[in-house]
């Protein structure tokens, strides 16, 4: 017993993140688990054989979201016509989604496009549109706000959507998403061919006049 106590230890010494407590180790690996880089979380697991099993269940969760978001930058493509690439997405500007590439978003889209914002793996983004005439409005940008609430897009300057099933129940979401600390370089939000109407308008007004001041436009 005193010499497994002293291998453990020199393990340990070795590897000081052995000394963690299960909590502690799952809110680092939490942080390190980047869609768009998840060679960090997987180097980490590397380290001693002791971190694996802890951290097995968000390799695993970490995987699928890695294919998500190759899937999100597969709806670009480089002139050389071979698809967009992790590090492109993370190093993108600008985001035109949608009808722009006659790609509409899936759920799946809108929730890898929301986890991205949740884990601020878009730190360059300044620009975000989305146009596109597909029936889930609502629930994409639902998807969307609620990844954001949880996260920050801190570049972004311009967020615009046009969809025609865009209604008043996706407009609360993204009101309750748009915050100073969520987007605190936000300066306009633009909607055309949507459905928000007035109740919208007042949840996005109201929500908007507190946290943040920018330009806010509707357009039919």
């Amino acid at each position: 017993e005193v010499a497994e106590a002293a291998e453990v230890a020199e393990v340990a010494a070795a590897c000081p993140l052995l000394e963690l407590s299960y909590d502690e180790l799952s809110v680092l690996v939490h942080a390190l688990c980047d869609p768009l880089r998840p060679q960090l979380a997987l180097q980490l697991s590397s380290v001693a054989s002791g971190l694996r099993a802890p951290m097995q269940a968000q390799l695993l969760e970490l995987r699928a979201q890695h294919e998500a978001a190759l899937q999100l930058a597969a709806l670009y493509t480089r002139q050389s016509g071979l698809p967009w690439s992790c590090a492109d997405l993370r190093d993108a500007e600008q985001l035109l989604l949608g009808d722009f590439h006659g790609r509409p978003l899936s759920s799946t889209h809108w929730s890898t496009l929301g986890n991205l914002a949740a884990r601020q793996c878009l730190r360059k983004l300044g620009t975000l549109v989305v146009i596109e005439d597909s029936g889930n409005g609502d629930e994409g940008v639902g998807l969307f706000s609620a990844g954001l609430r949880r996260g920050c897009l801190p570049s972004l300057t311009r967020l615009g959507f046009s969809n025609s099933q865009l209604g008043p129940v996706g407009a609360a979401a993204l009101a309750a998403a748009l915050t100073s600390r969520a987007v605190p370089a936000l300066q306009i939000l633009r909607f055309g061919q949507s459905r928000i109407g007035d109740a919208g308008m007042v949840s996005l007004t109201l929500s908007l006049t507190l946290t943040l001041t920018l330009t806010l436009a509707l357009t039919q």
